[in-house]
């Protein structure tokens, strides 16, 4: 879901960028792709060392 912001920021963007305006999501996919398969490699090494420690008891400690 595209948030109101962005249709209110693109006539200001059309007239800072000009032609360079439909060059600017291309961009930003490129970035967005980049960053996705860094997290998608950084989980999985974070995945293969990860280790999990249960630490609750296994029955309830009653008082």
């Amino acid at each position: 879901m595209i948030g109101a912001g962005i249709f209110a920021a693109l006539g200001p963007a059309a007239d800072t960028a000009g032609s360079g305006l439909l060059l600017a999501p291309a961009l930003a996919a490129v970035v967005a792709y980049c960053n996705a398969t860094a997290s998608q490699t950084l989980t999985r090494r974070q995945e293969a060392t990860t280790v999990v420690v249960d630490i609750r008891p296994k029955e309830p400690v009653s008082r």
